[in-house]
């Protein structure tokens, strides 16, 4: 069965305003904020001797955890997974593809615009810390944790909470049909998360405790973040955390397909 994504993404590239905000606005405004940052720091006494690139561009690429960053994501996939049901043309589009493979190119493409958005996000980073930074002719040093092999799991880390988060507004878009019902739920279940984890003073280990995608991609972060000094979450939680990830993307995806393949979409 093959995905007709090419199809599916020339058809999303029309709602470019939604796409906008959804997948280029945290990322134009993060990088903006670095240069913005960077230009400031030589006027402040006593800061600005080095630059870390990979640790910001860590910090970076944790905002996709952030619940002011996932309304924008919620933004976009609310309207990358609705944008048929706006429109009532899902009964002129399931009779020429199986909706298996309509789903999985959904799907996919969302995934694809989430990585492409992280992939802008760690770019416009690093070049604001090397770039200014290399002109001036400050140093550049990092240090462990901030490594490669750890900038590489916090993408991952980052792709697989947005995936969830994708996972979540596909199966309300089936349920509901309604923009507006995607994308208030989505972004609730992230403001509940940030929420719960200042109130409660969640850290360490007890992020795993709530099997929630932001607290477990958080316990992951904890974990890539710790040091002899500040431990943070154990391997263990970590692997919870990562295991969470998994199953909730496995299982929104998997049941928003079950009920798409059932749905009487002949209004739609």
């Amino acid at each position: 069965m093959s995905l007709p994504l090419r199809a599916e993404l020339r058809k999303q590239l029309r709602q470019r305003g939604s796409l906008v905000w959804g997948f280029a606005a945290v990322p134009l405004f993060s990088t903006f904020a670095a240069f913005v940052l960077e230009l400031a720091i030589p006027s402040t006494a006593g800061v600005g001797t080095a630059v870390h690139p990979v640790r910001s561009a860590i910090r970076a690429v944790s905002l996709a955890g952030n619940p002011v960053a996932q309304l924008f994501y919620a933004v976009g996939a609310a309207a990358f997974f609705t944008v048929e049901y706006r429109h009532a043309t899902w009964r002129l589009i399931v009779p020429r593809a199986p909706r298996g493979a309509l789903f999985g190119a959904k799907a996919l493409g969302f995934c694809l615009l989430a990585a492409a958005s992280l992939l802008l996000l760690l770019a416009g980073d690093l070049a604001a810390s090397l770039a200014v930074p290399l002109v001036r002719k400050v140093a550049v040093t990092d240090a462990p944790p901030a490594t490669l092999a750890h900038l590489g799991l916090a993408c991952a880390v980052s792709l697989a909470e947005l995936v969830a988060l994708g996972g979540t507004a596909a199966l309300l878009a089936v349920l509901t049909r309604s923009q507006l019902g995607t994308l208030l739920p989505v972004f609730l279940l992230a403001f509940f998360a940030a929420g719960a984890e200042a109130v409660l003073n969640l850290s360490g280990n007890a992020l795993a405790a709530i099997p929630l995608p932001t607290l477990a991609a958080d316990a992951v972060r904890s974990w890539l973040a710790a040091t002899p000094d500040a431990p943070g979450a154990s391997s263990a939680a970590a692997a919870i955390g990562a295991a969470v990830l998994g199953l909730w993307s496995v299982l929104s995806y998997g049941l928003a397909a079950f009920l798409f393949a059932r749905q009487d979409l002949a209004r739609e």
